[in-house]
């Protein structure tokens, strides 16, 4: 188990679209390294269609994307698809609180999860 405490993503991937969420162009990718801190560990991948936990270790979703900033190539958030719901929700990077098993876990509990803002093609 690898717990998060830096939250820069090296995007490496497919890039899927391009994205402008108010603040600097974004980028859609496939996948994405998180570096995380132990220096004798390069990163972990993450990638589309990881399981997404929330803090009680329920099943909560699932990632869709992550969104990279174009000028600093940093990964800000990832777009997480619930089961059985139409939408995407922006998750920040920084509610990741460990990464173990091809499986993402978050800091917050699934009431949280749903208050995450939601994330429209036209962003």
């Amino acid at each position: 188990m690898y717990d998060v405490v830096r939250f820069c993503f090296q995007p490496k991937g497919t890039q899927m679209d391009t994205l402008d969420d108010g603040h600097s162009p974004s980028t859609l990718m496939e996948s994405g390294i998180l570096p995380i801190a132990d220096p004798m560990v390069t990163g972990v991948r993450l990638q589309r269609g990881m399981l997404v936990l929330d803090q009680d270790e329920l099943v909560v979703g699932h990632v869709a994307a992550l969104v990279v900033t174009h000028n600093a190539h940093v990964t800000t958030h990832f777009l997480l698809h619930e089961e059985h719901q139409s939408h995407y929700r922006r998750c920040p990077v920084e509610l990741i609180k460990a990464v173990v098993a091809g499986r993402i876990q978050l800091r917050i509990v699934r009431e949280k999860v749903q208050n995450l803002p939601l994330w429209h093609s036209n962003e």
